[in-house]
């Protein structure tokens, strides 16, 4: 009888960290930002989406909204936008 083989035990990755990239960026004057979000499977890329925020009284509501949403679920963001973070309340590193 084969004595049983031990598999190595593997160490379990750390969760990835989600990216939040901001570019200043022209759009067209009735948007007031441009948000792709890539989302992740294992480790790999499953899907991409990009979504227009219109201008309106709303819009920095939306953007919040919309881009905690994505990087609390482990999301990549990126941001086009002619405004400034600061105007955005994106905190600069």
């Amino acid at each position: 009888m084969a004595t049983p083989h031990k598999l190595p035990k593997h160490e379990p990755k750390p969760p990835r960290r989600p990216k939040f990239t901001f570019a200043q960026y022209p759009v067209p004057p009735e948007v007031h930002s441009v948000i792709r979000t890539t989302w992740y499977k294992n480790g790999k890329t499953v899907e991409v989406d990009e979504v227009q925020i219109m201008e309106a009284p709303d819009a920095t509501d939306a953007f919040h909204y919309l881009c905690g949403g994505a990087l609390r679920q482990g999301c990549d963001v990126t941001v086009l936008t002619t405004y400034e973070p600061e105007e955005l309340g994106v905190p600069i590193t």
